[in-house]
């Protein structure tokens, strides 16, 4: 009984030693992730605070979830996209996926991404991104402090942004009108909240009329460490018709 005893104190006393434990600081998956990586067919991740993510590829897909962290572990339902006027490989638009693996604070992230297309077509993906401290650098002001707007977001469209946080703009080809917002609950750090919609285009971004267009933002300027920009600003937003699902993907430059 003493042996027992004595076993179950010197459990108490280091939980780890005999195998229990399970108190791992939980991590944080917030940040700016995947700038800088070597690896052409890798990802970037923009995760805010309130754990709402997005993961692009230079392919043209981008995936949408809510990032759920137990410990170190990461799990992400999510729906997948291609951007707007390109497709997956089997012609679908859309489709749906997991995405798991493991994140260290402001450190290292790791995803491997199962998805099915709405066509039936599965893919598989397995990313390992860098934390990018650029996401430490608060920039809320300068989204509006380029004095005749910036150039992106569509056909030959100038986007204004006021001190409010209002987007708006008119294109100069396709009748496009944007009307919008850019808004954060974390104004300590380089991830936004941004929500539009298109109206009165023509052409090939008709179907976008009156679709909401809801996603991240940030500050991109120096989207590749040490390698300075003009002022730019990148927008992932994706939304829905009756009929069909979109993702878009802008970069904003001040003009």
């Amino acid at each position: 009984m003493r042996g027992i005893l004595g076993s179950v104190l010197l459990c108490a006393a280091a939980l780890a030693a005999c195998g229990g434990g399970g108190d791992e600081s939980p991590q944080s998956p917030s940040g700016l992730w995947g700038f800088g990586s070597n690896d052409p067919s890798g990802a970037v991740a923009i995760i805010s605070s309130a754990g709402q993510a997005i993961f692009y590829t230079a392919d043209g897909e981008i995936f949408t979830g809510t990032a759920e962290v137990s410990g170190s572990d990461l799990t992400i339902a999510v729906e997948g996209y291609s951007e707007f006027q390109t497709t997956f490989s089997d012609g679908s638009t859309h489709g749906t996926g997991k995405l798991s693996g493991t994140v260290r604070t402001g450190d290292t992230l790791t995803a491997s991404l199962t998805f099915t297309t709405d066509g039936g077509t599965p893919i598989t993906a397995d990313w390992t991104l860098p934390y990018y401290s650029f996401y430490e650098v608060s920039s809320l002001s300068d989204i509006s402090s380029a004095a005749t707007g910036f150039i992106g977001g569509g056909p030959g469209t100038t986007i204004f942004i006021d001190p409010s946080g209002v987007v708006s703009s008119q294109t100069t080809s396709g009748g496009c009108v944007l009307n919008g917002a850019v808004s954060t609950a974390d104004p300590a750090h380089n991830v936004y909240e941004v929500s539009y919609t298109y109206t009165g285009c023509s052409g090939a971004w008709q179907a976008l009329n009156g679709v909401p267009l809801t996603g991240l933002a940030f500050n991109s300027t120096n989207n590749v460490p040490g390698k300075l920009a003009p002022l730019q600003f990148t927008f992932v937003v994706t939304g829905a018709s009756a009929t069909a699902k979109y993702g878009l993907l802008s970069t904003l430059v001040a003009e």
